[in-house]
């Protein structure tokens, strides 16, 4: 028979290795509930699995085994048709009780389906890296982009990210140029940006690459993962020329990525273009 909730409110589990990580979902609990003929559809935002605060511990993950799972909380009590005691498909698993149970038997509020049909999900704190890159202004230029994740030692490359790197595009990238001087001649859009699906640096699975600009200089690189966006975009060089503005500046977009951010903070870098094709100042040579 079908059963139509009036009222009620949802509530929401996080179990990872016997270990319990509600306080890291947002919501934790939806109440009221508003129903529709029996149904409730919740936004696709509505709920987060929430980025830890800035001093690292245990919160931080990797949650390799990760099961999340909701459960209908009402004053009736008529929960599911089966239990975790019973079911032997995994669908439903024993949660922690939570604050507020509206049934007769806080018990029976510790049942919950799993939003993951039974299987395990791993959940990985990520971010993306800029790093800081030097080079002739007669050549192509690679800026390292890595994707990394948190683990107990710290920031790892993520190797699993295959994902990410494919919803940026070069408008999200915001570009601040400084004054034109006689040591510094770079300006918007001397060059342009392009992304590679696999960088030419083996240790990172991205990289992106800056055109030649023909004049020196340098340049600030935010990519754009919060609700704004600093910076003009450069997809197409404008007239690589100093001292004349070309009209390909655009203002960047954003991803709207938060949950990349490094500490709420977006990944930049600096590109720096050189009358030099090497760092080096001095090479000795054997003969």
């Amino acid at each position: 028979a079908l059963t139509l909730y009036s009222g009620g409110q949802l509530n929401l589990a996080a179990l990872n290795a016997g270990t319990e990580w509600v306080a890291r979902l947002s919501p934790a609990e939806i109440n009221p509930v508003t129903w529709s003929q029996g149904s409730y559809t919740p936004a696709s935002n509505s709920m987060r699995f929430t980025r830890p605060t800035s001093t690292a511990d245990a919160s931080w993950g990797p949650f390799e085994a990760l099961n999340i799972g909701v459960a209908v909380d009402d004053a009736d009590g008529a929960g599911f048709a089966f239990t975790a005691s019973t079911d032997s498909s995994g669908l439903t698993f024993d949660g922690i009780t939570p604050t507020s149970c509206l049934q007769s038997s806080a018990t029976a509020c510790r049942k919950y389906a799993s939003l993951t049909g039974g299987a395990l999900a791993q959940m990985l704190l990520g971010r993306i890296k800029l790093k800081n890159a030097y080079g002739s202004a007669r050549g192509p230029l690679n800026i390292p982009m890595a994707f990394e994740y948190w683990s107990s030692n710290g920031w790892r490359k993520n190797p699993l990210d295959t994902c990410s790197g494919a919803l940026l595009t070069g408008h999200n990238f915001g570009f601040e140029f400084p004054a034109v001087t006689a040591l510094n001649k770079l300006q918007a859009c001397n060059t342009a940006i392009t992304i590679a699906s696999s960088g030419v640096m083996a240790t990172y699975p991205y990289a992106l690459t800056l055109s030649k600009p023909l004049v020196s200089g340098w340049a600030d690189i935010t990519l754009n993962l919060g609700t704004t966006a600093p910076g003009v975009q450069c997809n197409a060089v404008g007239t690589p020329s100093p001292g004349i503005a070309p009209t390909s500046a655009k203002t960047a977009t954003t991803t709207n990525m938060l949950w990349l951010q490094n500490s709420g903070a977006n990944p930049k870098a600096r590109a720096t273009f050189g009358m030099f094709k090497s760092q080096l100042i001095y090479r000795r040579e054997n003969y």
